[in-house]
């Protein structure tokens, strides 16, 4: 009589165990397969392959296939070792076991060597079993010791991982593979389980770890295995794809662009940032300057690398054919979703893939993602949370500004940091009333130059100054002493970064001329892309070596701060207007004798970033300027003046 139980465990799927060999040790295999077969379903490498099927193809099924796996290391081939002869397992046969330990590990993957042979360095330390070389009961009294008292103990009651009963289905969702993939890995810590259990010695090479960061990772490529023609998707900056790219996310993207692209979808990634855009400008230029004050270069060098990584990964996504934007949700859209669907939309990644699927990850601001939350078919009120998902995406995207033009604010604000002069607490006083004597005559000098020049402009040209900028404006001092040469009725503007300047020329221009109404200061950083200067001036003042500020990365690509500061001041100069430029003389580079006030170090750098006359003439013209003279008024000094061409 056959009880239910007997009835059960005969129709439970058998583990499956390949068994790899060459050619030479077929008969071991052979005598393998017949002690295997009751408990296992044994697949020898010799039917394993169809004819005419690619090898490496048919092996990486077997691995799909395989629970557990035998490899046979005979002596198939004479080798030379340090001048002495031996012999070594077949290259193919070495190569597949790699490839099977890789993917079951190395508790399921045994080893059974016949005497005499060299194991590789790689697999020392791994348990092995040996076997005779000569046929005979020697040799068959060592393979039923192996099978009895090696396989059976550690394999007995192992189960099966991808049985043709027992497979995942998901009607094309995308978690099939992932969820057979995690199901092995918790069959794994099962069957070390039961092993201890029965043993009780440490068996594991590794503790056990409940979480997967690979799941989520893993289902997001399957989803986009799926995509034909819609893939829309928030992310982060600080997203850990960006600096850690994973392999099979990137092949995934690849063919699923490639399938959107032909039939006309829409491929969208969508940067959210957790405030402002100038104020993550801000932030991604005050750290470089905190950590170069601190010395702390290497995690300078680590910034540079992860600013170049993001630059090199968005250039990638514009080349395959993605829409990139950037948006900070000031509005709080997120509130309109279905509650709990964005769990922390500070950490939350969304997908939409066509209309089959949603994912939501978390820990992307952290930089690893660990968790997704997938909405799909299989959930009730699928419908309703598509509808919202996407409005929610739309309505984002419809205020964000095109990721090139994020981009190249980065790339500004990490060039002002590298020029960013640091000053000291009290350098502003210093600067306006305790300079040595030589340095206060340099400023005289120069300021009596350019009065001279506006002398001939406005009585021989009959030139009036209506607006008057003064960019880099420090102290103040430009706009106080030149406002005489501006009209009653006109406007004097000068603009500096630094809070601090500005809050100093305010208070100078309070305290020496409080009745004037002409004068603004205000904080502004130039080369933002939409500066908050209207109109165009009568005259532009960047006055004793402020240009060098901009910085210069001498690659002769133009594509540096210098070159977009002389555009802007070309753009805001009237086509009668003046604009004067101070700047360091190749001797007080030579000799770093710019202004006693600054320290070595910022000698150093405005040394590198101050232009030559050959050079700033060039620039001058492609900005669509034409230099009108080229003075030396003090040694350290040159005093350019131009006009637009």
């Amino acid at each position: 009589m056959v009880t239910n139980s007997q009835t059960d465990a005969s129709l439970q799927p058998k583990p499956a165990v390949f068994i790899g060999s060459s050619s030479e040790a077929l008969p071991i295999v052979n005598r393998l397969v017949g002690a295997l077969g009751p408990d296992f379903d044994v697949y020898p490498w010799d039917q394993s392959f169809s004819p005419g099927e690619y090898t490496l193809t048919a092996l990486l099924q077997q691995v799909e296939r395989a629970d557990a796996a035998i490899f046979i290391f005979a002596k198939d081939d004479e080798i030379t070792i340090r001048g002495e002869p031996g012999y070594s397992a077949r290259g193919n046969v070495l190569m597949e076991y790699g490839l099977f330990v890789a993917r079951l590990g190395r508790e399921r993957v045994l080893i059974l060597e016949e005497e005499g042979v060299d194991i590789p360095s790689d697999v020392f330390g791994i348990t092995t079993t040996s076997f005779p070389a000569e046929r005979g009961a020697a040799r068959n009294a060592a393979l039923a010791v192996f099978v009895d008292e090696v396989v059976m103990p550690r394999w007995r009651g192992i189960r099966p991982q991808f049985s043709s009963g027992d497979e995942v289905t998901d009607a094309g969702l995308g978690y099939a593979g992932t969820i057979q993939r995690e199901r092995q890995k918790l069959d794994e810590i099962v069957g070390a389980l039961r092993e201890f259990a029965t043993s009780l010695k440490p068996i594991a090479r590794s503790p056990i770890q409940f979480g997967s960061t690979v799941a989520p990772i893993s289902t997001y490529a399957e989803a986009l295995g799926r995509v034909k023609q819609r893939f829309w998707t928030t992310t982060f900056l600080s997203s850990g794809f960006w600096s850690r790219p994973q392999g099979q996310v990137l092949a995934a993207n690849e063919e699923m662009l490639a399938r959107i692209k032909k039939n006309g979808g829409q491929a969208r990634r969508l940067f959210l940032l957790d405030q402002p855009p100038n104020l993550v400008l801000q932030a991604y230029r005050d750290h470089r300057i905190l950590q170069r004050q601190l010395q702390k270069y290497e995690e300078l060098e680590i910034l540079q690398d992860q600013h170049e990584h993001l630059k090199s990964s968005m250039k990638l996504l514009f080349q395959q054919g993605f829409e990139v934007r950037v948006v900070y949700d000031e509005a709080k859209v997120y509130r309109s979703l279905p509650n709990g669907m964005l769990p922390d939309p500070r950490d939350s990644e969304l997908a939409i893939y066509d209309d089959f699927r949603i994912d939501v990850f978390e820990g992307g601001q952290h930089g690893v993602i660990h968790t997704v939350k997938s909405h799909s078919h299989l959930f009730r009120y699928f419908p309703t949370y598509l509808n919202a998902a996407t409005g929610y995406f739309e309505e984002l995207w419809g205020k964000a500004q095109p990721m090139e033009e994020f981009v190249e604010d980065l790339q500004d604000s990490v060039d002002f940091a590298k020029s960013k002069i640091d000053y000291e607490s009290n350098w502003l006083a210093i600067y306006e009333y305790a300079l040595t004597q030589e340095d206060e005559g340099m400023k005289t000098i120069e300021l009596a130059r350019v009065e001279e020049v506006l002398r001939e402009e406005v009585k021989e040209r009959d030139v009036e100054i209506t607006r008057y900028l003064d960019v880099g404006t420090c102290t103040g001092r430009y706009p106080i002493q030149l406002r005489s040469w501006v009209a009653p009725n006109g406007k004097i503007l000068g603009v500096d970064e630094d809070y601090d300047c500005v809050r100093f020329a305010q208070a100078n221009v309070e305290q020496k001329c409080p009745d004037e109404k002409r004068i603004e200061i205000s904080q502004c950083d130039f080369l933002v892309r939409k500066v908050a200067i209207r109109g165009e001036f009568d005259l532009i003042t960047c006055m004793l070596g402020t240009l060098s500020h901009f910085g210069w990365d001498r690659s002769r690509t133009y594509e540096d701060g210098l070159q977009r500061a002389l555009n802007r001041m070309a753009t805001l100069l009237n086509d009668k207007g003046l604009l004067f430029l101070g700047t360091w003389s190749e001797y007080a580079c030579n000799n770093r004798k710019m202004l006693g006030i600054y320290s070595q170090g910022d000698q150093e750098r405005l040394a590198e970033w101050s232009p030559g006359t050959a050079e700033l003439e060039q620039r001058l013209t492609m900005a669509g300027l034409k230099v009108v003279e080229h003075v030396q008024p003090e040694m350290r000094l040159n005093l350019t003046w131009c006009r637009r061409a």
